[in-house]
């Protein structure tokens, strides 16, 4: 084999045990973002602050996972919104963070303005992006790499919740129940038994 034969065999070596580890290292870092709560539908009262908060997961065996920046996809209407709650998590591998919203931290935030329409919704896409370390970033450790974006949808709706309603107190029921029970141990009148009753017990 000629010298240029060799220096292609070994360059072509290098190539295929590059590729491998850095399609190993990315089947090993994975994660996940949801939001909480799950199906990313909340609601609130025109003037009321209302938020989103999230569920991070970081799946890698061996990277810290940083959480940099999250974005919606469309701009609010009828009311104000930003990021001020996500405070730019950073996870140890095989670990997860659950926030919810809380009025300081969370994922997101909304205050409605004091006319929004009843009914009125807001909705679109949270982008999160993150990186990947070898480390603690906050304690000198080393960039490896962008760990990409994931995304989840949110609703933010005017009005109350179905779930909201309050549902009927339970002692007007009992009355209703006990009135009822009562009224059924009267004894009937002769002639409404005799046609109440079936032939076959004459």
């Amino acid at each position: 084999m000629t010298f240029r034969g060799l220096f292609l065999t070994f360059v072509s070596a290098l190539f295929v045990m590059y590729w491998a580890n850095t399609a190993c290292a990315q089947s090993q870092n994975s994660w996940s973002f949801a939001t909480i709560p799950s199906d990313g539908v909340i609601y609130g009262l025109p003037d009321e602050l209302i938020g989103w908060g999230y569920i991070l997961r970081n799946e890698s065996l061996t990277d810290w996972l940083l959480a940099y920046d999250v974005e919606a996809s469309n701009t609010f209407k009828h009311a104000i919104a930003n990021a001020a709650p996500f405070d730019y998590p950073a996870l140890p591998p095989g670990t997860s963070i659950s926030v919810p919203y809380s009025g300081t931290q969370g994922l997101y935030e909304l205050i409605w303005d004091v006319d929004a329409p009843d009914g009125f919704a807001n909705f679109g896409i949270f982008t999160m992006s993150s990186y990947w370390y070898d480390g603690d970033p906050f304690s000198g450790g080393r960039f490896v790499g962008d760990a990409g974006v994931r995304e989840a949808s949110y609703r933010a709706v005017t009005g109350a919740a179905a779930t909201d309603i309050p549902e009927p107190g339970t002692l007007p029921l009992l009355a209703i129940g006990l009135i009822f029970s009562r009224w059924l141990r009267f004894p009937a009148p002769g002639h409404l038994r005799r046609l109440s009753r079936p032939s076959s017990w004459i």
